[in-house]
């Protein structure tokens, strides 16, 4: 069999097939590439307006080479993938001509190969029909089997988005390259806008402006939270400028309820938007939106702790004269006190060395200290201070650091001089900087180096610390320490006479007690004295040293005998007492003078009996008091029994006696009063019955420091004769008398009958009073002798005056004589 007609068909399907595929690839591609124009418009505006975060825009850039990979897959390769039988292109063909009238499917069907097994006239059928398939193939068109619309739609989308992108990018050259860095990129970089803002923080201290590094910034725990946004030269200022926040942290927003999640920012001048969030204490990411312009990436503020100092103390070595140092066990040498710093203020000894040393919460990086006359800067690679002072008058500090006369330049000079080493630990969590706190700062003549340290500070010196940690926070105050130089100040004495008068013999002791305190401790004390009055002063030591005691309790006798004092002539005696400040001082101090007048032992006595007189009547005003309180109770006493009497006889009698139960209720009343009076008339007469017994005692010591001849029968009749018997009187027979008041009150309180108790009173002023009139019998006793050695002094007295009017009376007459 001849077999052109059937190559001539699969000739024909062949073609087909062919133009089925090429349909296919033009029309997908011509659809995935309209897709992905698509997309580039759509990207090109979402991010255009809303200024896509990097995140969404390579989302975007997967999500359209997806597509564009799935578009060509399902419309281009896996149709042309597809096999295309010859009996689905044959009808094909069959639908698309109706004149072939199934002998094109019967051809391929049934020709070739397939005919041996026909029937002759059956072959002879099949040939026939597959040559007039053959004629008619010449005349068929294939083209007409597809239908041009949808690869026209197709062709058309495309051309017309990708035409659309490449005139785009001709026009728009500058914006299409922004769009492919940004998108395809994936660049960090702003569509031109015509707002443009830029948004700092300001922050403390000095409201300096910081910028957010990489969209973060890092701001300290409770503090206000401000924030600008300036609108950048030659853009256009937006009518408002809106911020709109969220917390990082979720439960956050429970916390900081107080903080709107968006809000419109004060406008400050013409190109500038503040606004403030007060006390923020959570982390949040923060969006600006004015006009056109809107951040792509939030700003992120990271809420940290503020640096801090956890424990400052200084590690003190105090000056050897204070005694404050504690000793080294093993090699006896001072070791250094540790002072606490618990406030901003803390006071050491003058020339104190000491070590400042100060822990942080958190890593530090910078370290300020400031003072008036000079700056310390502590990092971890080096330490520096800066010396400042003011030039002289007329001069003003240049560049070079010299002086330049008549000039306007700052009015302040600085020194800058490198410790050579960092104070800073290099963890940044502890710093070290050693003092010297003296009664003087001298900035001439500054040595370089470490003889910088220990650093010499002033007397006062008020420091401001700054600290700057690794997150960039400075502490918004600065924390503020005074460091005072307690300088030793001199001596303080408490002293005074004990026993003695104003008025000497030239044989007294005179007794001098008090109190010498000294911040540090007292290393002398002595006694100055001027025995003439236009003379120096000279000094006798203290029998008893006060071994550098902080507080030295002295008594001490000065004796006037050695000195030769004369009668009439004035002494003066004082307590001088100096410190060991072997650095500002010794100091010493000159304590309140004693100034006496040496007197004859005669005189003396005179002084010492006009005394005893005055006591004496002191002592007879407080027996009469006595005496009255006696005669009250005693009063009272025999009312009371009336009283008792009147009710008891009432109590015996028939008839009814209203009036005998109120007249002893009054009675008691009056005797509740009376005890009332009497309390308080004891304790007047106790207190000044001690003080005329402390006053005896005065007379005693000074009759005894003066050292009077004949003294021992004077003392006696002092001793026996008052001093006991007062003392007894007040230690004894006074308290005795006060519980047996005491009960007595508690009898009246309960509405007892009080007249047990006032009896067993009444009898006690009695011993009060009979002690009291022998004391009174001794006092006067004392001062008939008293009288009669005056009397005897007037004698004497006379008789000289007598004598020297005689001799005086011849020398007048052997001169008229001679005349």
């Amino acid at each position: 069999m001849d077999n052109r007609p059937t190559q001539a068909i699969d000739a024909l399907l062949h073609s087909l097939r062919s133009r089925i595929r090429r349909y296919v690839v033009w029309e997908g591609t011509a659809a995935s590439l309209a897709v992905v124009g698509a997309i580039f418009w759509l990207s090109l505006g979402l991010d255009y307006w809303l200024e896509l975060a990097r995140g969404w825009r390579a989302v975007l850039l997967l999500a359209t080479a997806t597509l564009f990979c799935v578009s060509l897959a399902a419309w281009v390769l896996l149709r042309v993938a597809r096999s295309l039988s010859n009996r689905s292109l044959a009808l094909v063909l069959e639908r698309r001509f109706p004149a072939l009238n199934d002998r094109l499917i019967t051809g391929v069907e049934l020709g070739g190969a397939a005919q041996s097994s026909q029937p002759e006239l059956t072959r002879q059928l099949i040939d026939r029909a597959v040559n007039e398939v053959v004629q008619l193939a010449s005349t068929l068109e294939l083209k007409e089997v597809f239908n041009p619309k949808p690869l026209a739609r197709a062709s058309l989308l495309a051309s017309g988005l990708v035409g659309s992108i490449v005139a785009f990018g001709c026009v728009f050259g500058d914006t299409m390259q922004l769009w492919f860095k940004r998108n395809v990129l994936l660049a960090e970089e702003y569509w031109p806008r015509e707002t443009d803002l830029k948004v700092t923080v300001i922050a403390e201290p000095g409201q300096r402006e910081v910028e957010f590094t990489n969209g973060v910034y890092k701001h300290p725990r409770g503090a206000d939270f401000m924030f600008r946004a300036t609108v950048v030269e030659g853009r256009k200022v937006p009518d408002n400028v809106q911020y709109r926040i969220h917390f990082t942290d979720r439960s956050a927003r429970s916390r900081m309820w107080n903080f709107p999640d968006r809000d419109y920012m004060s406008k400050v001048g013409q190109r500038q938007y503040k606004h403030t969030l007060a006390g923020l204490h959570e982390s949040l990411d923060m969006y600006v939106r004015g006009g056109d312009f809107s951040n792509r990436e939030p700003y992120r503020v990271e809420v940290v702790d503020a640096p801090r100092i956890d424990r400052l103390e200084l590690a003190s070595l105090f000056p050897a004269y204070t005694g404050k140092n504690l000793t080294d066990d093993q090699t006896g040498q001072p070791t250094r006190t540790i002072v606490p710093v618990q406030g901003t203020q803390v006071s050491l000894p003058a020339g104190t060395n000491f070590i400042i040393n100060a822990v942080a919460n958190k890593p530090l990086v910078e370290v300020g200290l400031r003072a008036e006359s000079f700056e310390v800067r502590l990092t971890r690679d080096d330490s520096t201070i800066t010396f400042i002072s003011k030039p002289a008058s007329g001069e003003t500090a240049n560049s070079t650091g010299g002086q330049t006369a008549g000039a306007t330049a700052s009015p302040l000079e600085k020194v800058e001089h490198s410790l050579g080493k960092s104070l800073l630990a290099a963890d940044g969590l502890s710093w070290s900087l050693p003092c010297l706190l003296s009664t003087k700062l001298a900035t001439d003549d500054v040595p370089d180096g470490s003889d910088l340290l220990p650093l010499l500070l002033p007397p006062d010196v008020a420091w401001q610390i700054t600290l700057t940690d690794a997150d960039g926070i400075t502490t918004a105050e600065p924390l503020r320490l005074t460091i005072n130089s307690r300088t030793d100040e001199a001596p303080r004495i408490e002293a005074q006479l004990k026993g003695i008068g104003n008025s000497i013999t030239r044989q007294a002791l005179i007794p001098i007690t008090g109190l010498i305190s000294d911040d540090y401790g007292v290393w002398d004390a002595r006694f100055e004295y001027q025995a003439d009055a236009n003379g120096e002063f000279a000094h006798e030591a203290f029998v008893k040293s006060p071994q550098k005691q902080a507080e030295f309790q002295f008594t001490e006798r000065f004796d006037v005998l050695p000195h030769d004092l004369k009668i009439g002539q004035r002494f003066v005696l004082t307590v001088t007492a100096a410190d060991g400040d072997d650095l500002t001082g010794p100091h010493r101090t000159v304590g309140s003078p004693f100034v006496f007048q040496v007197v004859s032992n005669d005189e003396l006595l005179a002084l010492i009996a006009a005394k005893e007189l005055f006591f004496r009547r002191r002592f007879e005003q407080v027996l009469e008091e006595v005496k009255e309180t006696r005669k009250d109770l005693g009063l009272q006493r025999a009312k009371l029994d009336e009283a008792y009497k009147a009710a008891a006889a009432n109590a015996a009698s028939s008839g009814p006696q209203p009036n005998s139960d109120d007249v002893r209720t009054n009675t008691q009343l009056a005797a509740g009063a009376a005890v009332e009076r009497a309390s308080h008339g004891s304790r007047k007469s106790a207190n000044e019955l001690l003080t005329i017994e402390q006053s005896f005692r005065d007379i005693r010591d000074e009759l005894e420091h003066n050292r009077l001849p004949d003294n021992a029968p004077r003392l006696e009749r002092l001793d026996n004769g008052i001093l006991r018997p007062l003392h007894g009187i007040n230690t004894t027979d006074y308290n005795q008398l006060a519980d047996y008041l005491e009960l007595l009150k508690q009898a009246v309180e309960n509405h007892d009958d009080p007249r047990p108790r006032l009896e067993q009173t009444h009898q006690q002023l009695d011993v009060i009073i009979q002690h009291m009139e022998q004391v009174l019998s001794a006092m006067l006793k004392l001062e008939t002798f008293n009288e009669a050695l005056e009397l005897l002094r007037g004698i004497i007295k006379e008789s000289e005056d007598i004598q020297q009017k005689t001799k005086n009376e011849r020398k007048k007459k052997l001169i008229e004589g001679l005349q």
